[in-house]
């Protein structure tokens, strides 16, 4: 049966409606981009403004996308929410709108091996006071990851926990950026301009057995970076606190960083590798952070390598607080390794502790960089403390530092750095080696090998009170030395040990040390220190005060303005205020050329004795040495007065008011430092002066004391007598009139030996003959000159050195040809050397043989003759002046011997002949003597003689002329008589008759 069913249309139509309508409103809310304030309630379904899951809300994020401001709030009490959440960009996302996320101090955890929440290319979200737990026991735990550029994101007081983990993989981390899920090594652009600001990373508890790999890992972010990390508290980590490798612009400032994983090998509290690797237009900073209480093998409390800055914006490693760390091995602090264009200031490394060698700033291959104002003191090394190791460090600066009470077993070194090629100031440093080593001590360990254009150790303060084992190096410079302007350092030793200063040599004295790098500025002095033990280096010894040179440190340690005029030695700048008072001056109008001494009262304001105070005075604020005079007062007893008297007296000469102005030559307060008065000079006659006349003689100098002109007696010298400007030579006796002054340097009188000529139609012209009693003497020669019109008169003149000359004398005898004539030299000089040369009238005799310059001298001359002999004489320092004796020397001629000789025989006279001859044209009576060699003699001119036994004899005659004689000696013969006798012997007929002779000749 079939059957049919009618339905009433109003009704139909009506439900047809609804569910048209409910479709409609349930597709528009699905489908409605997000905007005004949200909540996230665990106990609630997802419905409206209400999200009952991080997840829900990320999806609808994800979706719907935003088209004004999101605030999503947690509700309170409503966690922990257990879950993995992925945020990704919102569409509508702007600068304005942003998504924020309060957490109202509720967790979101999961106990999967993973992030807790990942920001997956998600920009623009806030997230404030959530606890963020990963309670991961595996790899790849984290607690946020961030990838494909995840940009300007913010967590703002949250925590970060990593609750149970115990393992030791390098994928987990409280924060990481990376473009893996599982990996923490993944390069790519995982996001930029994210803060994290004020937040807690910690595992939770109070114990350190649990916690990642890594604090923040921010691995090769090769966008633009500039990742924030301020004002967070870090603890539990395993290996790294920080992790930053190859990126950009990254920001980790006012951080706490300490209590880290138990089980860790080596600790990096901020590691920064290759900083702006790939541009240098953002900068790094590590600033004012504290890290500290970290222990194991190696620590390193603040590492970079690499990093890059800009002139405008230098790599920052600035204010950081490192101490209380231990290491096993090596401690590190604070390392600009390799950093370019960087600052390293006022860091703060102290009571840090290794077992070998504890290093302070470690600016090693730096480059354009700032190291100034840090502290490193009561560190602890089991081998050494390093303080500030500057190896190759190029183009830097490095002053104001401090290094104290630190300790070491074996080495401390205060500055340890070399090879540096280029430019570097270390400058206005305190180095306090007060531990006893049992090696070395060293100040400045300065092993600049290289060539290098500028390098400075001035302004230093170094004192060494502990010893040595084997010497304390206050300088080892060994190379190079004299080019690293070692000047105006403080080098206070009071350790007995020994002590060097390396200069190429070492040496065991400052003085020693001063000599070898050429200057003497480098002083050994107390700066005697506010309390070291306190921890309180500030100098209060006024010595050092103002001792330094200007232009290397406008502000001090403290940021104190330094003195302009010559700053404190070392890191601090001390107030020392002395004053000036009770100037002594009593002129008030005179005439030019008025001398009057100036004294004043030096105050010294510091509680020490003042050395060696320097005061000046200058008038009318001239430099020229004349009215700008510096000297200094030995002693001024502490809080105590000196009087002083300048030992330089002023001449006024300048017209009308002169100023006068005293005061100390630098002092920190320049406001009670200077006094002044003034004097009114009326013009004395000047422009005057004496200019060398025609007849002069002497020598013409500078005429001062230091180089006077030089005349001697006899030697008239004229000046020509130059009028003052202001008159004529023909006003001379109206207008003006001169009056000569001359006297010895000892004050007499010697006017009796000058003239003037008075100026007339012509110049004046002053003379001076100096009396034979003036030798030796300084004279100053001048006039003095009268203005007749003002009544005011000037004196001018030169000084004049008359020498000591000497007294020309000699001997010598007559002579004859063919003698050595000698010269007794009888000449005189009170004072100096004398020089001769000798002329002895022989030219015959040869250029060279014919003069000498011997003081007694001998000649052979030529032939006989009278010849004329001249010697002169001089004071070598004045060989202008020449004095000479001249006398004859006779030189006689001498016969030519010759005689021959008829021997005969005995019994018989022998007979000689004498041929003795006179040179031509000599007459004169020749005298003769002969000699028979046998003590026979005669005086006749010939001779015969017959010796009484015949033989063979010597004969010599002599013959003379005035005195001068010749001799000539032969042979003479007395021949013996023969006694003729023979035998005959013979025999028989036939035989021969031997016939034997026996004749003799008997002999003597």
């Amino acid at each position: 049966m079939e059957k049919h069913y009618k339905t009433n249309g109003r009704t139909s139509s009506l439900k047809i409606s609804f569910l048209s309508i409910m479709f409609l409103l349930l597709s528009s809310m699905s489908m409605a981009q997000l905007n005004g304030s949200y909540t996230i309630n665990a106990d609630s379904a997802t419905k409206g403004t209400i999200f009952k899951s991080f997840g829900d809300l990320a999806s609808a994020l994800s979706s719907n996308g935003v088209s004004g401001p999101v605030a999503v709030t947690v509700a309170k009490g409503t966690g922990p929410y257990s879950e993995t959440v992925t945020f990704t960009q919102a569409s509508g996302v702007s600068a304005t709108n942003t998504i924020t996320i309060d957490g109202s101090g509720e967790t979101i955890t999961t106990t999967s091996s993973t992030h807790v929440m990942q920001l997956q290319g998600a920009d623009r979200m806030i997230f404030k006071n959530l606890k963020i737990d990963a309670a991961g026991t595996g790899n790849n735990t984290k607690c946020v990851l961030l990838r494909s550029n995840a940009d300007y994101n913010m967590f703002e007081d949250c925590e970060f926990i990593v609750s149970k983990y115990s393992g030791t993989s390098n994928t987990t981390a409280y924060v990481g950026f990376s473009g893996s899920t599982t990996s923490l090594r993944s390069a790519g652009n995982h996001g930029s301009h994210n803060t994290f600001d004020g937040n807690k990373f910690w595992n939770g508890t109070t114990g350190n057995s649990v916690g990642p790999y890594y604090g923040v890992n921010e691995y090769y972010n090769r966008a633009v970076g500039n990742n924030k990390f301020e004002n967070n508290e870090m603890m539990n980590a395993n290996y790294f606190a920080f992790y930053h490798y190859y990126c950009s612009g990254t920001k980790v400032n006012n951080n706490e960083i300490y209590n880290m994983r138990s089980s860790s090998i080596n600790r990096y509290g901020i590691y920064n590798y290759y900083g702006n690797s790939r541009t240098t237009a953002n900068q790094i900073e590590i600033n004012n952070n504290k890290v500290h209480g970290l222990t194991g093998r190696y620590v390193y409390a603040i590492y970079s390598f690499r990093c890059r800055g800009t002139a405008s914006e230098p790599f920052e490693m600035n204010k950081n607080l490192i101490y209380n760390n231990d290491a096993e091995f090596y401690m590190y602090a604070a390392w600009p390794y390799y950093a370019t264009n960087f600052e390293c200031n006022e860091n703060e490394i102290n009571d840090n502790a290794a077992d070998y060698y504890v290093f302070g700033i470690y600016a090693y291959f730096a480059t354009n960089g700032e190291v100034n104002r840090n502290t490193i003191n009561n560190n602890e090394g089991g081998y050494g403390v390093y303080g500030f190791y500057h190896y190759y460090f190029s183009n830097g600066v490095m002053r104001n530092n401090l290094f104290y009470n630190n300790t070491g077993d074996y080495y401390n070194y205060g500055f340890l750095g070399g090879y540096c090629n280029s430019t570097l100031d270390v400058v206005h440093n305190t180095v306090v080696l007060n531990d006893n080593v049992d090696y070395y001590n060293y100040g400045f360990a300065a092993y600049h090998y290289n060539a290098f254009t500028d390098i400075n150790y001035k302004n230093n303060l170094v004192v060494v009170s502990g010893r040595g084992g084997f010497g304390n190096f206050i300088v080892n410079a060994p190379r190079n030395f004299k080019e690293m302007n070692w000047e105006n350092n403080d080098f206070y030793v009071t350790s007995t040990g020994t002590n060097y200063y390396n200069a190429g040599t070492n040496y065991t004295t400052l003085a020693t040390f001063n000599n070898a790098v050429g200057n003497t500025t480098n002083i050994s002095v107390d700066p005697k220190f506010k309390d070291l033990a306190k921890n309180d280096i500030t100098p209060t010894n006024p010595a050092i005060a103002n001792y330094g040179q200007p232009g290397y440190a406008d502000i001090d340690f403290d940021g104190t303005k330094r003195t302009a005029c010559g700053p404190d030695l070392g890191a601090f700048e001390f107030t020392v205020d002395h004053n000036a008072s009770d100037l002594v001056f009593k002129g008030t109008k005179e005439c030019g050329g008025y001398m009057e001494e100036i004294a004043f009262t030096f105050n010294n304001g510091s509680t020490v004795d003042l050395e060696n105070a320097n005061v000046y005075y200058t008038i009318n604020k001239g430099t020229a040495a004349e009215y700008h005079v510096e000297e200094s007062i030995d002693l001024i007893k502490a809080n105590s007065s000196a009087d002083y008297t300048f030992t330089t007296v002023p001449t006024f000469n300048e017209p009308g008011t002169n100023t006068i102005e005293v005061g100390l030559s630098c002092d920190d307060d320049a406001s009670n430092n200077v006094l002044k008065t003034t004097i009114d000079i009326t013009p004395a006659p000047h422009s005057f002066e004496l200019s060398e006349g025609t007849n002069f003689p002497g020598y013409f100098n500078a005429g001062s004391m230091g180089n006077p002109d030089v005349t001697v007696p006899g030697k008239e010298i004229e000046y020509n007598v130059e009028n003052p400007s202001k008159y004529a030579n023909g006003s001379y006796g109206t207008d003006w009139d001169a009056v000569i002054i001359a006297m010895t340097a000892g004050g007499t009188d010697v006017s009796s030996d000058a003239a003037l000529a008075n100026p007339g139609s012509a110049k004046g012209i002053l003379s001076f003959d100096p009396s034979a009693t003036l030798a030796d003497s300084m004279v100053w020669l001048g006039l003095t000159v009268t203005d007749n019109n003002t009544g005011c008169d000037s004196t001018f003149g030169r000084w004049i050195f008359v020498p000591h000359t000497p007294d020309a004398d000699w001997i010598a005898a007559d002579g004859c040809d063919g003698d050595v004539v000698s010269f007794g030299n009888k000449t005189t000089q009170d004072v100096g050397a004398t020089e001769y040369t000798w002329d002895f009238g022989d030219p015959n005799s040869g250029t060279e043989n014919n003069t000498s310059t011997i003081s007694d001298p001998v000649h052979k001359f030529s032939t006989y003759g009278t010849y004329t002999v001249t010697m002169t004489a001089w004071n070598f320092d004045y060989p202008k002046f020449t004095y000479t004796k001249t006398a004859t020397v006779n030189v006689s001629p001498v016969p030519t011997v010759d005689y021959r000789v008829n021997n005969a025989c005995f019994g018989e006279d022998i007979t000689f002949i004498n041929n003795t001859t006179l040179p031509s044209g000599i007459t004169g009576t020749i005298d003769y003597t002969w000699n028979f060699g046998n003590g026979v003699t005669s005086n006749k001119k010939d001779e015969k003689y017959q010796y009484p036994a015949a033989g063979g004899y010597k004969v010599t005659l002599t013959a003379s002329l005035r005195g001068c004689a010749a001799s000539l000696t032969k042979n003479a013969n007395q021949f013996a008589k023969p006694v003729a006798d023979f035998s005959v012997s013979g025999n028989c007929n036939l035989e021969e008759i031997e016939f034997m002779n026996a004749s003799t000749i008997a002999i003597g």
